[in-house]
């Protein structure tokens, strides 16, 4: 019952129809639709369950029944048994009947009246009936995109690739990974991109390769990259170089740069406006908890604040200094147990006003004012002077935030600040103007308690330091200047007969 029309369906009658039973329905020539009873709006309407229909795939055509009201599953089904064509690589295509390709659920519409004889539907089938070939992934080809640039390399040197690979000299900065072609096809320096400049490749690698087994197998002497040329108007104030072979740089105006494989990865900004120094920490001891990978690689300092980086540049902590000061050197060591720590020492930035007192005062009240106001800065310039000969040490871990400890200067040097900081094999060496070196240590009992021990105390008589650098395992290089002709008791005396030296 569709609105005020009343439709009457009749089965599809034989022109020679015998009333008898008969299940057999492998034909379907002769068959026409019956015709409908009169509807209520007078027009008289034909319907087909069952048409016939030609099939082409190729060249070839197939005589073909569609029956109204099946899905698209079943047609293909029939269309299988057919042609061989699996279902699932079979696309139909009829626009009389359906759009695009037919899909599985696609119910097919009853079909429209013809007038005399009615053609047949055009299906066209697009699939192929050859039956895919599983291979292993040994048997199958190889593509460059699959593979990766060492693979590539690999295949592209062949037997050679080996012996290359063992004779290789990496060095992170300047050189594209191992296994990579280095062979850039340059024969001069070129601009790698915007902000690197550098030899080729292959002339980097061949140095280093001709230099493994001499006396100096570095690259001393050669212009071999220049990083960082136009990427802004700064001074590099300070570079340290990560254990994982990336190099930091920090400038003058407050940004960290990082380096690596020829490229900048990262450029961060430092808590101050400027960063002083950056000072890298040795490799992370495997203790079982690594908190997330997220290790202190490098510290930045300058402007009144030190920053903890991962070796990504992601921040982990920052800490600051006694306001009025900076911090002057910077040191960094890991302890037994996998704490790391850092420790500086600070000079004074605070300026003085030569002329804040110039004015007489004129009554009782201005010169109570001045007096007060002179015992402020007298008070200020005591403390700065005593942070300056403090070293304050930061221990970090990843369960927390860093934890301070101050080494307070000693008592029969309690008038000297300190100059420089080293890390020595996880003893801290403290330098000072009045050329006293101090080693620290600090051990863990059962409980995490720290413990510091002094290990050693020297002087360098009427000389003052001005620089330490570690040049090997327990052995320092340490840069000496003209000072004052104090002794400390206390302290092992040696004598320097060069006023300036190392």
């Amino acid at each position: 019952k569709t609105e005020q029309s009343v439709v009457v369906v009749t089965p599809i009658i034989p022109r020679n129809h015998k009333p008898q039973h008969d299940d057999s329905d492998d034909a379907t020539t002769g068959l026409v639709p019956a015709q409908l009873p009169v509807s209520a709006s007078g027009t008289r309407r034909l319907l087909s369950t069952m048409a016939a229909a030609k099939l082409k795939w190729g060249k070839r055509a197939f005589d073909l029944v569609i029956e109204a009201g099946a899905d698209g599953e079943t047609l293909k089904q029939v269309v299988e048994s057919l042609t061989g064509v699996p279902t699932d690589r079979q696309k139909l295509l009829c626009t009389k009947l359906w759009k695009g390709a037919l899909k599985d659920d696609t119910v097919l519409p009853e079909f429209p009246p013809s007038k005399g004889k009615a053609k047949p539907f055009v299906v066209t089938l697009i699939g192929s009936a050859e039956k895919l070939i599983e291979k292993s992934l040994d048997e199958r080809p190889l593509f460059e995109e699959d593979l990766t640039q060492e693979e590539v390399w690999r295949l592209r040197r062949g037997q050679d690739a080996d012996a290359e690979m063992a004779d290789a000299v990496d060095i992170v900065a300047l050189q594209r990974e191992v296994g990579m072609d280095r062979d850039d096809g340059k024969a001069d320096a070129y601009q790698y991109n915007r902000l690197v400049t550098g030899l080729p490749q292959r002339q980097i690698n061949n140095t280093l390769v001709g230099r493994k087994n001499g006396p100096d197998p570095t690259l001393k002497g050669e212009e071999a990259m220049t990083l960082g040329m136009e990427l802004r108007r700064a001074y590099i104030a300070s570079i340290a170089v990560l254990p994982n072979g990336t190099v930091v740089s920090g400038s003058d105006d407050g940004h960290i740069h990082l380096w690596s494989r020829c490229q900048m990865l990262k450029d961060v900004r430092h808590a101050g406006s400027a960063v002083d120094l950056v000072a890298a920490f040795p490799p992370p001891v495997n203790t079982g908890t690594d908190g997330g990978g997220r290790h202190a690689a490098f510290v930045s300092s300058g402007a009144g604040s030190v920053c903890l980086w991962t070796e990504v540049g992601d921040p982990l902590a920052r800490v600051d200094v006694h306001p009025g000061t900076t911090p002057a050197s910077l040191a960094t060591g890991r302890m037994a147990g996998g704490t790391s720590y850092m420790a500086a020492c600070s000079r004074v930035t605070r300026q003085t006003d030569p002329g804040m007192f110039r004015l007489v005062p004129q009554n009782e009240a201005e010169r109570q004012r001045r007096r007060e106001a002179m015992d402020r800065e007298e008070a200020i310039a005591n403390q700065l002077a005593r942070e300056s000969r403090l070293v304050r040490v930061w221990f970090h871990s990843n369960a927390g935030p860093p934890v301070q400890e101050v080494v307070p200067p000693e008592s029969g040097n309690a008038s000297s600040a300190a100059t420089c900081l080293i890390d020595v094999d996880g003893m801290l060496v403290c330098a000072d103007e009045s050329g006293c070196l101090r080693l620290f240590e600090w051990t863990q009992d059962e409980h995490r308690a720290r413990h510091r021990h002094r290990r050693a105390y020297f002087q360098f008589r009427s000389r003052k330091v001005a620089c330490m650098e570690r040049i090997k395992k327990a052995t320092i290089a340490v840069s000496v200047l003209p000072g004052l002709d104090q002794v400390v008791q206390s302290a092992l005396q040696i004598n320097v007969s060069v006023p300036r030296g190392v």
